[in-house]
């Protein structure tokens, strides 16, 4: 999540989104929500999270994939979201492009109508936009997002953006899409921007076929030149990943999560 500063904090259990306060872990409104929240980013003074969730907002409509905090009420964000005429939308990540908020994940249908593109959308607060099309699948869907040298670089399973082959990796500016000068193996997991370089983490268990030139799980790339980032890990075997990656801007360090064990250092 992105920071957010409030008062009048309770220290509580429950609920699906907390806060802290310098002091306590604090519930941002009642538990409403059935499901897991994925990702959150703070829109035009307003808190937007996203996730494979339901809930039931104070207008009694159901709501899914996406909500807003008001101050005072989960809400829709003024738009619903759907994978088909049953089933709600699952956001896998938000963010903040071109003063607009972006959100991808697996749905193809916004305010009970079909759009034209599937899993990827952009709300200025008034209007949604929905961008061309990255996969139409589950299995191809987009997954991670992140904002490097002015551009938003998308990441996932998918093999399509725009009627381009890629793999699970584009560049969008605002109104195209730009393949990369480098193709990746694997199923991007998680992007990260720090310090110059775009930071790219990818899922060893899900490889794409065809020629690559990028053999790395975890790598960077500078603009120019791509640099492998594995040299302090050790992942042991196709199990062991990183599944997430984040700057500490105050400490001046990067974080890498996932499910390895050790560094390379330790490795034998």
């Amino acid at each position: 999540f992105d920071t957010e500063s409030n008062s009048n904090c309770s220290p509580t259990t429950g609920s699906y989104v907390v806060w802290f306060d310098n002091l306590n872990w604090c519930t941002r409104g009642t538990s409403i929500f059935a499901g897991n929240v994925y990702t959150g980013v703070s829109f035009q003074n307003q808190l937007y999270i996203g996730g494979l969730f339901t809930y039931v907002d104070v207008f009694g409509q159901t709501v899914s994939g996406i909500a807003k905090w008001n101050g005072a009420n989960w809400i829709s964000p003024g738009f619903y979201l759907g994978n088909s005429a049953a089933t709600g939308g699952i956001v896998n990540e938000v963010i903040i492009f071109q003063n607009k908020l972006y959100l991808c994940g697996l749905f193809n249908r916004v305010n009970n109508s079909p759009i034209s593109s599937q899993n990827l959308l952009s709300w200025d607060g008034t209007t949604t936009l929905s961008l061309a099309g990255t996969g139409a699948s589950a299995a191809g869907s987009p997954t991670t997002l992140e904002v490097f040298q002015g551009k938003l670089w998308i990441g996932g399973s998918f093999t399509i953006a725009n009627g381009m082959s890629v793999h699970g990796l584009v560049e969008y500016d605002g109104a195209s899409y730009i393949v990369p000068p480098f193709t990746p193996s694997f199923r991007t997991a998680d992007l990260c921007a720090y310090q110059g370089s775009l930071y790219i983490a990818e899922d060893p268990n899900s490889p794409f076929g065809g020629a690559s030139t990028v053999p790395y799980r975890f790598f960077s790339y500078d603009g120019a030149t791509v640099s492998s980032e594995e040299g302090g890990f050790y992942f042991q075997n196709n199990s062991k990943k990183i599944y997430t990656i984040y700057p500490d801007t105050i400490g001046n360090v990067l974080y890498v999560g996932g499910s390895f064990t050790r560094d390379a250092s330790q490795a034998g």
